[in-house]
């Protein structure tokens, strides 16, 4: 889908420098057949919001690849425990830390990001204000 976007920042509406890709895949089960739907766009953008999206998207990164590391570590080193129940508490605390930090992952994303697709494709953006300048732009007697 083509979306008409408005002029400045999608963050903070002052002046846009440059775009940042906003992505996602959903995948939706239909007939009992699994279809992959991926969107994705590039929205205007200033540099003092790029920086900052950029840097809470590599926290996020960082803070999820070492949770995960601390999950296979634990796992990894449950199996030469000799204590059989150390051991089932070492497992459980590796194979509890590796769903949690994949969804901690996908929490902070709803946070930092500034816009996502909701499950029907429909941009929606974090700015209220542009937000409603998106609706405005977009409506359907604009595009027509």
């Amino acid at each position: 889908m083509l979306y008409a976007l408005p002029q400045g920042c999608c963050r903070c509406l002052g002046p846009a420098e440059r775009t940042i890709e906003i992505r996602n895949t959903h995948t939706v089960t239909k007939d009992l057949k699994k279809y992959t739907r991926r969107y994705e766009i590039q929205v205007p953008i200033c540099q003092k919001c790029f920086a900052t999206v950029s840097r809470y998207r590599s926290i996020r990164w960082w803070v999820c690849g070492i949770l995960i590391g601390c999950a296979v570590v634990a796992i990894l080193s449950s199996i030469g425990m000799r204590d059989s129940d150390a051991q089932l508490g070492v497992l459980f605390s590796g194979c509890v830390l590796l769903p949690l930090s994949i969804m901690a992952f996908m929490l902070a994303a709803s946070f930092t990001e500034p816009a996502e697709f909701d499950q029907e494709g429909r941009l929606r953006f974090k700015n209220k204000e542009y937000q409603a300048l998106f609706d405005q732009a977009n409506s359907p007697k604009i595009l027509s």
